[in-house]
């Protein structure tokens, strides 16, 4: 059975906490509309390209990310839920 999901609210991220960190590193995504662990479809960093996120969806307003490792330099992370895409503001991945 697949899960219903709200595709009419759009998903925001408002704030990194931090805003900047080494890879592995733990950061908390805090926005709105993230929706439902069911619909939830992940999480990207613009310097990481495909590679995939460590996450874990704790609810409608908070991710937990883990930082790839990734070449140091501005990013943006990239939220993708059930209402569509959420970009953050630049994140700084700082050197290991």
């Amino acid at each position: 059975k697949d899960p219903v999901c709200d595709n009419s609210r759009k998903p925001k991220i408002l704030r990194v906490d931090p805003d900047e960190a080494k890879p592995g590193q733990t950061i908390t995504l805090k926005g709105e509309n993230f929706g439902t662990r069911d619909c939830f479809r992940g999480v990207a960093f613009s310097a990481a390209g495909p590679t995939k996120i460590d996450y874990r969806f704790v609810n409608d307003t908070i991710l937990e990310v883990t930082v790839p490792d990734i070449q140091p330099g501005m990013s943006f992370i990239d939220i993708v839920a059930g209402g569509g895409n959420a970009r953050s503001k630049a994140f700084l991945v700082q050197p290991k």
